[in-house]
């Protein structure tokens, strides 16, 4: 079992990205609501963005977000099988998030969701992008604590036009940029090692009442949806190490475990 945080933040501003500007003083805080199970799927997901199809997170639970914007979904399966694809993944488990944020519905070219799973000694933060490039992105970086990144351009901006980026254990060095047309779970060419197994994507959509994951508002808006991967014998999918850093891939003593309703790791934060 999880507990599920969320790092709340005024809204002082609409947004999800000046959320993240906002909130820079504001601690950690508890949703409440006591656990968080992560049922298993009805269907397996194909991670779009979207409510794909109205059996899409049928069996998630789900809980209102803390300022009452939106809902998160959870959901998990084994050996993953990707809808429509060619390639499938035994010996794996695989959690899903969606954040269908309803009351979001504009769309600007700097939107995004972040996902920060904690296991054990590891943190994972994934910033998942909206379509629509900013032109400008100096500043959202530096409040997100991306603006020294390797990834950034000479001007200091980056590809956020849909896509995810991920950071591990807040070091730069370990930073992965996912973008529009790569190849997805499922796909011939896709590793999971190459993103530290997660897989995320974002959608301005109106997929979850047009699936009747909710009776209303008709209107779209923003939407993410992210999964994480694991090895049921290693852990964390781990890529190649940079004999640069000295140190090899922090060794994972507890494995993500094969029983359906028995998680190893401490606890999954999302900063909205």
């Amino acid at each position: 079992m999880f507990s599920l945080r969320i790092k709340r933040a005024p809204l002082v501003i609409i947004l999800v990205l000046v959320l993240i500007a906002s909130s820079v003083s504001v601690g950690w805080a508890s949703i409440p609501v006591k656990d968080v199970d992560y049922p298993e799927a009805s269907e397996q997901p194909l991670v779009d963005g979207l409510f794909t199809t109205s059996g899409e997170y049928s069996a998630a639970s789900s809980v209102t977000d803390p300022l009452g914007v939106g809902m998160f979904y959870f959901e998990h399966t084994h050996n993953w099988a990707p809808p429509g694809k060619s390639v499938n993944y035994p010996g794996t488990t695989t959690i899903f998030q969606d954040h269908d944020i309803w009351a979001y519905d504009g769309l600007d070219d700097f939107d995004l969701n972040t996902f920060v799973v904690y296991r054990k000694e590891t943190k994972i933060v994934t910033f998942v992008f909206l379509p629509g490039d900013e032109p400008d992105d100096t500043w959202w970086l530096t409040e997100a604590g991306l603006n020294n990144s390797p990834l950034l351009d000479a001007n200091g901006n980056i590809n956020d036009d849909g896509g995810f980026l991920i950071r591990v254990n807040d070091d730069p060095r370990t930073d992965r940029l996912w973008r529009l047309g790569y190849p997805e779970p499922g796909d011939p060419g896709w590793n999971f090692a190459d993103y530290y197994g997660v897989f995320a994507k974002g959608a301005f959509t109106n997929s979850a009442y047009t699936t009747g994951r909710r009776l209303s508002p008709s209107a779209p808006n923003e939407n993410y949806e992210f999964s994480i991967t694991f090895d049921n014998d290693k852990g964390i999918f781990w890529p190649p190490w940079d004999p640069g850093w000295g140190i090899g891939p922090p060794w994972d003593p507890n494995p993500f475990p094969i029983l359906p309703d028995c998680w190893s790791w401490n606890s999954i934060w999302i900063w909205i």
